[in-house]
């Protein structure tokens, strides 16, 4: 997805500005951390997606493992990291 470190911050200056209307220094934090998890998803869904072509093509098995601490992240409210 991405050659190097100024072509990654070159789209994700990007994608502020097409989502929010404002540069990245007129940006808060939490818009800023949005853009990054939307970039995020969107390279590993294509990785996801060949994942799961390849298991259905060859009949795999999957397993799923969830994980308790990821029920937690209510309780983040509480933090005062959160505020």
């Amino acid at each position: 997805m991405f050659t190097n470190k100024d072509e990654f911050k070159k789209q994700f200056c990007e994608r502020l500005v097409q989502t929010y209307g404002r540069s990245a220094e007129k940006c808060d934090p939490t818009e800023k951390y949005l853009i990054l998890g939307e970039m995020i998803r969107d390279y590993a869904a294509e990785s996801w997606m060949n994942c799961k072509e390849a298991v259905t093509k060859n009949e795999e098995k999957q397993v799923f493992y969830f994980s308790m601490e990821f029920l937690m992240g209510r309780l983040l409210t509480n933090n005062k990291l959160m505020k």
